[in-house]
Parts: C-alpha cells; structure tokens; sequence
C-alpha cells in the first residue's frame, strides 16, 4: 500500500469493519497492517491479533503477526508464533499464496530469532 494512500484506507478500512462488526478477520487483519505502517503500531497489532483471534488458522494472519513482532524486537512472542505456525501446520488455510510461500518466509523469521535473540537476551 502506497504511503500517500494509507489515510484513505484507513476510512475505508474503518467503515467496512463497523459493517461487517468487527467479524471478519481479513478486513481487521489489513487494517492493523495500515494502522500499523501509519505509524500506530501498538493497535495494529491488537488488530493483528484481534483477527488472529477470529480466525487463527488463516497463515497469512501468522505471518504478518511473526513479521510485527519481529518489527518490534518481540523476538519471545515471534517465537511463539513461529511455534505455532509448525505445530499446527497441517490445518493451516491459505487463500492467494501456496503453503510453501508461509514455509520460506517462517523458516526465515525463525533462523533470524535463533540467530539475533541469543544477542538480545
């Protein structure tokens, strides 16, 4: 998303949230990205985890979810949900993207945890 663009996104977002009430995982998972790339980190993540909640097998929330923690250093929470991606791998849906797409990039996210948390700690 263009950065000029994320103010009326924002809108956009707001509004289809309030008519889908706050139930539909993918329209709370998009917004957190804007709020989140706006400048409003700490709610896009509570939209992140918000649609997590909603719908916790879709791996693209996942992803983004490890990719934010890992954007904030969170490398405990990122581990977590590295975790959990491999453990409920089997059931995880995708809808635009293969699995092995959410495999590369986990595995990624998961030997730079290994490699930076030792630093970190």
């Amino acid at each position: 998303m263009e950065k000029n663009n994320r103010y009326d996104a924002k809108k956009y977002f707001q509004e289809a949230i309030k008519m889908t009430q706050f139930e539909n995982h993918e329209i709370l998972r998009c917004y957190g990205l804007c709020e989140y790339w706006y400048g409003n980190r700490e709610k896009g993540i509570t939209f992140l985890q918000q649609a997590f909640d909603l719908h916790s097998t879709d791996a693209e929330v996942i992803y983004n979810l490890i990719e934010l923690y890992l954007l904030e250093f969170d490398y405990r929470r990122a581990k977590r949900m590295i975790k959990y991606f491999y453990d409920k791998h089997d059931k995880l849906e995708t809808f635009d993207k293969d699995i092995a797409f959410y495999d590369q990039k986990v595995a990624l996210f998961q030997k730079f945890v290994e490699q930076n948390a030792v630093v970190a700690a």
